[in-house]
């Protein structure tokens, strides 16, 4: 199967937002938790 350069920066692309956003959770998430253990 062939696959168009313009179909491979798409999908390129999409990788790269999915791992972002896996980072920004993670990052949230952390945060989240540090603010919640100062918390009396």
């Amino acid at each position: 199967m062939h696959i168009s350069p313009l179909n491979r920066i798409g999908t390129y692309f999409l990788f790269q937002k999915e791992i972002l956003e896996k980072i920004i959770v993670g990052n949230v998430l952390r945060i989240a938790a540090v603010a919640t253990r100062r918390l009396p």
